[in-house]
């Protein structure tokens, strides 16, 4: 798009047997172009965007607590309590969310990244791949899905620094191979789905349109932050992660949400279920 001279000038390409043909019309254009002819159209692209959680392989990977449960059964089977599964997965939460706030990365990254160790674990034991390598596989890996990209040296070096600091100077240490070759396993165990949809995008509109006060909204963000250190993220929809978030910060600071609930057509049990979790 630039500021046409001659009118419907014709360019002719012809690499090899192919004939492409680019017709520049003399119509008035300006410069720089405009992705959208008004706010109105930007919104309706972004709802459209937003509306495809509904038939994206998020929304089909979604589980109910007894198929989650089911995942556990080998794990179970040798030896690992509930309790010591849901250690294990706090554990590396806590070790991922360490390592992207020391490389930097935006909240959101860690949430996807925590969402496909998750998922990982779904398919896998954790007696048969190493939870410290996958860890560190799936923030590599979600820093470039999220496109904050990471380099691999920099997050070896976090996790070298982290065990400094926790005194794991004696844990087996991974070469930067070994986590570039387990990123190529948890695409494969992801089937390729990379995309995560966040809970935090509608969180800030709801909290906008239930004209919350800020610290309110900051409870409900950092709520959202812990909701991760659960398998919440894995059995309910994004939204549904928010409202719960919103419920439960309205409850800590004793403010009344009752009118902005009711307006909702959410399913309630699912809210509770949320904020009990």
């Amino acid at each position: 798009a630039y500021p046409i001279d001659n009118p419907q000038p014709t360019i002719h390409i012809r690499p090899r047997q192919f004939h492409i043909t680019l017709a520049l019309l003399s119509t008035p254009c300006t410069w720089p172009p405009r992705l959208y002819s008004d706010s109105d159209d930007l919104s309706r692209i972004c709802s459209n965007m937003a509306a495809n959680f509904w038939t994206s392989n998020h929304c089909k990977s979604l589980l109910t607590r007894e198929s989650l449960r089911d995942c556990h059964s080998r794990d179970r089977a040798l030896g690992l309590t509930d309790d010591q599964i849901r250690s294990i997965k706090s554990f590396h939460t806590l070790a991922i969310s360490d390592m992207a706030k020391n490389l930097k990365l935006r909240q959101r990254v860690t949430g996807t990244a925590v969402t496909y160790f998750r998922r990982f674990y779904t398919r896998n034991c954790f007696a048969d791949k190493d939870p410290r390598l996958v860890a560190q596989a799936c923030l590599y890996l979600a820093s470039k899905a999220e496109e904050c990209p990471a380099q691999v040296l920099r997050v070896k070096q976090c996790v070298d620094a982290r065990q400094k600091r926790v005194g794991t100077l004696n844990i087996q240490e991974f070469s930067i191979k070994e986590v570039l070759d387990y990123e190529l396993h948890v695409l494969e165990e992801l089937d390729f789905n990379l995309v995560v949809f966040s809970p935090y995008r509608p969180l800030v509109g709801m909290c906008k349109d239930a004209q919350l006060p800020q610290e309110m909204i900051d409870k409900a963000w950092a709520i959202v932050n812990d909701l991760y250190y659960t398998d919440l993220p894995l059995l309910h929809a994004p939204y549904m992660l928010a409202i719960g978030a919103i419920c439960m910060a309205a409850t800590i600071s004793s403010w009344d949400i009752s009118k902005w609930m009711s307006e909702l057509k959410v399913d309630v049990n699912q809210v509770y279920e949320i904020t009990m979790e």
